[in-house]
């Protein structure tokens, strides 16, 4: 295995220089982010993030909805405690017979609003 990157100095420091990451140094950038299996890790604070590319559209229909939802990639579930409030949201529609193009009722858009604009604006 080639490519190391790590938050403790030490380790860091016992690995060959040719086989660390590129961005990998002993005095490691406070901002420095990497992908680690399609998620986001800020090494020096040692958190994982998610990359969101959503915006709010005028008309939100049950596509618009699940397009959000399917453009989150998390492959260890470490979102699904957020995530599963939208995924409600889309089978409430689902069960209501809410077609895919079609504008959702006006408290299921204010929900999922107010879902999204956490989701974009949580704290860093």
């Amino acid at each position: 295995m080639t490519k190391w990157l790590s938050n403790n100095r030490n380790f860091l420091a016992s690995i060959p220089v040719a086989e660390r990451s590129m961005s990998a140094a002993l005095d490691l950038n406070p901002d420095l982010t990497e992908r680690v299996l399609g998620v986001l890790w800020n090494v020096n604070k040692d958190l994982f993030g998610f990359k969101v590319c959503a915006t709010l559209p005028t008309s939100i229909t049950r596509r618009s909805v699940l397009s959000v939802i399917c453009s989150l990639y998390d492959p260890l579930g470490v979102a699904a405690p957020v995530v599963i409030v939208a995924k409600i949201l889309l089978q409430e529609l689902c069960r209501k017979g809410q077609s895919w193009n079609e504008t959702i009722p006006s408290e299921a858009e204010e929900a999922w609003r107010t879902w999204l604009q956490n989701l974009l604006f949580w704290p860093k």
